[in-house]
């Protein structure tokens, strides 16, 4: 199995926020928990569009 990472500045935050996981789920899951704890105010002025574009970028990152 090989490691999955997701990053903040994957998605063009500058946060040095990292996680990596042999979980693709597991990485998914802490990723989006430090969005919604940090990033907030971000995801609260982004579009629909653009929130479920960046899941699918998040899934794909981790398949």
């Amino acid at each position: 199995m090989n490691a999955k990472t997701l990053s903040c500045k994957d998605f063009g935050m500058d946060c040095p926020f990292s996680v990596t996981s042999e979980d693709g789920q597991e990485a998914m899951d802490i990723a989006t928990a430090h969005l919604k704890n940090k990033h907030g105010d971000k995801l609260a002025s982004m579009t629909e569009e653009e929130r479920n574009a960046n899941m699918e970028k998040m899934k794909s990152m981790v398949a």
